[in-house]
């Protein structure tokens, strides 16, 4: 069955690839990205269709999904970049922005998508921060910015309402994900590079543990 693809977030690395393993199965794709960001996506994926759009206004999201007529829907727009704040302005609502528009979204696929069998929200591991490592998915999270204590609000929030979805719902923590394309600064993309050019590598966290997922 040929489904119906909305990827939110679908500009960045591994929403391209994404977009890229759906469109190779011969799926109908539709790809969310911030206006005026294409990101990642390769210029030979056949048939993609992009579309940009503002998380933070109903109308657009509405126009969007009545546009895709998605079956599946993947929400990989989160603000990554958050990551390294450390409550820095606690009292600043911005933060909360990722969790805002997870309820945008499921309201208005809730309201207007009676075709979707399936939604997929990506978490993070700054979820888990100071836990015990490596991370279990039954123990309690210590997160240790404001980003990461957003995730976990959106992930209990997902979990609470998943039974009252008109669709199945779930979260994924992706761990430290890597594959082609991954820009420099990240791990494994980083560790190649100074291979390939011969150069010594400095692992700031040798001790550290982490499961890696390819992309």
């Amino acid at each position: 069955m040929v489904e119906r693809a909305l990827i939110l977030g679908g500009g960045g690395f591994i929403g391209s690839h994404l977009a890229a393993r759906h469109a190779a199965a011969g799926d109908e794709v539709v790809v969310g990205v911030r206006h005026g960001r294409t990101g990642a996506l390769p210029p030979w994926i056949e048939g993609l269709r992009i579309r940009p759009v503002d998380l933070g206004d109903t109308e657009q999201i509405e126009d969007l999904f009545a546009m895709a007529r998605p079956t599946l829907v993947y929400h990989l727009a989160t603000a990554t970049a958050q990551t390294s704040d450390h409550l820095r302005d606690p009292f600043k609502p911005s933060w909360l922005t990722d969790l805002h528009n997870l309820i945008r979204l499921l309201e208005v696929a809730s309201r207007y998508q009676p075709e979707i069998k399936a939604f997929v929200r990506a978490g993070t591991l700054a979820e888990y921060g100071n836990a015990t490592a490596p991370s279990r998915e039954d123990e309690r999270e210590a997160p240790a910015t404001l980003h990461g204590t957003a995730q976990v609000a959106a992930t209990h929030y997902l979990s609470l309402v998943a039974r009252h979805l008109p669709f199945r719902a779930y979260s994924a923590r992706l761990g430290l994900t890597y594959g082609p394309g991954q820009k420099r600064g990240f791990l494994v993309a980083d560790l190649i590079q100074h291979c390939l050019a011969g150069q010594p590598f400095h692992v700031r966290e040798p001790s550290g543990r982490r499961d890696m997922i390819h992309v």
